[in-house]
């Protein structure tokens, strides 16, 4: 009898020993398990779907071409460069300048082939065309900037101002003025 006494005493000891562990490792899961579903949150809230960014590019595409159908011009462009290259028109740069015949004073006369080398310009065609690139869209870039600031304020950035600041100046004279009298 007490055999089976400690028996399920033992019994009763070991489940509640088994009980408490159990607890005590879900308490301790309870931070961690906070900060999954913090984390699970963040992701939600600040990580959008897959190929949204892809999506509106492709909306913003689609607007666009409905308001301003640049995808007509742009394909009118590509028809203008292919008809370009069938007639054999390229846009090589032309490599010299011969001087021929070229007479001073009647006493001396120039005759020179490639008088002004450009190869150098043609090897090196891509940057050239980039850099002008860049200077042109900057100037249309600072162009229409000013148009809208005169838009706006009635004078441009560049232009300046169509206010008569004379009349601030004159006061400030006539005080220095009637200080001398």
């Amino acid at each position: 009898m007490f055999s089976q006494l400690f028996t399920n005493l033992g019994d009763f000891f070991t489940s509640l020993w088994d009980w408490l562990s159990n607890l005590w490792e879900s308490i301790k899961s309870i931070p961690s398990s906070i900060w999954e579903l913090f984390k699970e949150g963040l992701i939600w809230l600040f990580v959008p779907e897959e190929n949204y960014f892809n999506n509106k590019v492709e909306e913003f595409k689609t607007a666009l071409n409905e308001k301003i159908p640049y995808q007509t011009y742009l394909q009118s462009l590509k028809d203008i460069e292919s008809i370009t290259d069938v007639t054999g028109d390229t846009d090589d740069i032309t490599l010299g300048i011969d001087l021929k015949n070229y007479s001073i004073l009647d006493k001396i006369t120039i005759n020179m082939n490639k008088f002004i080398d450009f190869s150098i310009f043609s090897k090196f065609k891509p940057t050239w065309y980039s850099w002008v690139r860049v200077v042109v869209y900057i100037g249309l870039v600072l162009y229409n900037v000013n148009e809208a600031v005169k838009f706006f304020n009635g004078f441009g950035a560049v232009s300046g101002s169509i206010r008569d600041i004379s009349t601030g100046l004159s006061s400030t004279n006539s005080n220095k003025e009637s200080g001398k009298k």
